[in-house]
């Protein structure tokens, strides 16, 4: 008989880019499916890997303040609080790159 555990995301997010990645997915999805709880559960699996004080601490707000906010989210306060402790989701797609502008003829 195989032996299995949960998958604990926690355990993979060890540096800011993994981090950015899964929160991208996650405001991406909580966007789409108008689901704040979506990027909540991301925010305290980010809180997991790297502590709730610590996040706390860096968005400027309470421990308690902050398992407030993630109890009862809003998808503005939750991208807030990721502004707010210096955290930018994103979804690993390089920038599309801009056209440069046409010479003007002489």
């Amino acid at each position: 008989m195989i032996k299995t555990r949960p998958l604990d995301v926690s355990r993979y997010l060890d540096d800011e880019e993994d981090i950015a990645l899964f929160l991208g997915f996650a405001a991406e999805d909580a966007t789409t499916e108008n689901d704040p709880a979506i990027l909540a559960r991301a925010i305290k699996t980010i809180a997991k890997a790297r502590g709730m004080t610590e996040l706390a601490k860096a968005a400027g707000i309470a421990r308690e303040e902050l398992y407030d906010l993630l109890d009862a989210p809003t998808l503005e306060a939750l991208h807030k609080l990721l502004a707010d402790a210096g955290i930018t989701p994103t979804t690993g797609e390089a920038p599309k790159k801009a056209k440069a502008p046409a010479l003007a003829e002489a």
